[in-house]
């Protein structure tokens, strides 16, 4: 039987970033950034195609749909989560 997400469930799968100018595996519904704060940027491509800098990115749940977490982020220890 398929499982439908909606938007407020929890993540059903995790796997770290490394930050690359290649897509990901598997898109996220969300990231998790470990290691952020003042001068931590994510760059990411949307799964809609849009590129963007989140600025200064705190520690937490960054909640973008990303199809890339591109080579120049700062922020670290990211997580997609799906």
């Amino acid at each position: 039987m398929a499982r439908y997400v909606l938007p407020n469930d929890p993540a059903l799968s995790a796997a770290d970033v490394v930050p690359a100018d290649v897509d990901l595996p598997n898109y996220s519904r969300m990231l998790y950034v470990g290691d952020g704060g003042t001068g931590k940027d994510v760059h990411v491509t949307t799964i809609n195609g849009s590129e963007v800098t989140f600025k200064n990115v705190p520690v937490g749940i960054l909640m973008v749909q990303a199809k890339r977490v591109w080579a120049d982020t700062t922020a670290g220890d990211i997580i997609a989560l799906w």
